[in-house]
């Protein structure tokens, strides 16, 4: 079997994409090959005549399988892809900037099933090759990641089933030809529960032993309940952890005291509601994180005190025969003791409508309105934005469509003194044989 596709489009954008795919009773195999340009347009609020922040990336990605016997398969996956992007600069507001980057990446698997456990074990590699052609401070990056994974399931009842395993990852990273590396191990465990046909029950431990910093246990729960009728209630609690990562300890802009670890504690509660035409769910939730890493002042800092995140999701899909919709919003309290989160929307609401025009062709409409956002304590402007796509059947294997994105031209910015694509329209063509 096979896809290919093609698209162009504003700010002389077009792209291309060719997929093959051969499966047997022995095993699979599947490649893809990609590319992508773009004029672009000025990333700088403040244009400057001609400066327009083009793009290119070039992709290729392979993977197959291939069963042993009926219970060992074999199998590997990899990809690599070739990209460069202008840029403005965001220290001087020059309209300078040019970053090459490749990545690579490569994972070999084996899973075996045996009479009661089934095993997945696992080895990959990936590699990010980085240049900044024009900057004042570091500009070639290499960051390497080595990676080994163990993960077996179990039915330890009829009731219970146990997940358990083991990874082990190394990362090292190259600024200008200074070197850096940090190495963690882990064993976690997870055990799912059915306390009865209404309720299941999960939960999850892991330890981590870390090169550079103090060992960690980590932790989830959370239970699941089917009540009466259509109404399902659900609940989690847990915490996290997150070490700093290799590139914000040791390059420019780290600060000279170090970085801590982020720890976290996070909760949420909801309640869902699935109807034969129609369903509806809403989530409070919460997360506290000590030691937050933000970028700030030109490098990474710590925020003050305990960073808190909390709100509500309300999410609703109906279906009317021919068409669908669905609506969401999100209320999001985000801060510290040094003010509100930037580019936090407290206000984040989405609906949209898809279905048939007629028996070849197909809209979609969606509109998000995002409301009270700041940026390092200056509010920005609200705004709304619209976007239509049009799909028409042309064969049983093809179809061509239309997409226009932002309908109504609306002019606003995510952060200050930088622009966002106006309208935008895009023709496109699919097929597959």
């Amino acid at each position: 079997s096979g896809e290919a596709s093609v698209e162009i489009g504003s700010f002389g954008t077009a792209s291309g994409r060719l997929s093959f795919g051969y499966r047997d009773a022995d095993g699979e195999v599947a490649a893809t090959l990609s590319r992508v340009q773009t004029d672009g347009f000025s990333a700088l609020e403040v244009e400057t005549a001609g400066d327009s922040d083009s793009f290119s990336e070039t992709g290729l990605s392979l993977s197959m399988r291939r069963n042993l016997s009926d219970s060992v398969t074999l199998g590997l996956t990899g990809f690599y892809t070739d990209s460069s992007s202008e840029f403005d600069d965001d220290f001087n507001q020059l309209s300078i900037g040019q970053l090459d980057l490749t990545r690579t990446g490569v994972r070999a698997f084996a899973e075996v099933s045996g009479d009661s456990i089934e095993h997945e074990f696992g080895l990959s590699y990936f590699e990010n090759d980085r240049n900044d052609v024009f900057s004042a401070f570091a500009n070639s990056f290499i960051g390497e990641r080595l990676k080994a994974e163990s993960l077996g399931t179990t039915d330890v009842s009829g009731s219970v089933t146990l997940a358990f395993g083991a990874d082990w990852t190394e990362e090292t990273s190259t600024l200008d030809g200074d070197a850096s590396d940090a190495s963690n191990g882990a064993v976690f465990g997870e055990v799912l529960y059915a306390m009865s046909d209404a309720t299941d029950v999960t939960l999850g431990v892991r330890y981590d032993a870390y090169s550079d910093f103090d060992d960690q246990v980590t932790g989830r729960f959370a239970i699941a309940h089917r009540g009466a009728g259509a109404l399902t209630y659900k609940a989690s609690f847990g915490n996290g952890y997150r070490a700093p990562s290799l590139y914000e300890r040791f390059s420019i802009f780290a600060p000279a005291g170090g970085l801590e670890p982020e720890e976290s504690r996070s909760a949420d509660i909801g309640i869902e509601a699935d109807f034969d035409r129609a369903r509806y769910s809403a989530t409070l939730f919460y997360t506290e994180i000590d030691n937050l890493i933000a970028f700030s002042g030109g490098g990474y800092n710590q925020v003050p005190g305990t960073t808190i995140s909390q709100g509500v999701e309300l999410a609703a899909d109906w279906s009317f025969g021919a068409a669908d919709v669905f609506a969401n919003y999100t209320y999001t309290d985000a801060g510290s003791d040094t003010g509100r989160l930037s580019r936090v929307p407290r206000h984040d609401v989405s609906i949209g409508v898809s279905g048939a025009l007629s028996d070849s062709l197909t809209a979609a409409v969606d509109v998000r309105s995002v409301n009270d956002t700041v940026n390092f304590g200056t509010p920005l402007d609200d705004y709304t934005v619209a976007n239509l796509t049009l799909t028409q059947v042309l064969s049983d294997n093809r179809e061509a469509y239309l997409r226009i994105e932002n309908i109504f031209d609306e002019d606003y910015e995510t952060v200050p003194g930088y622009n966002t694509p106006g309208l935008s329209v895009f023709v496109g063509l699919r097929a597959s044989f």
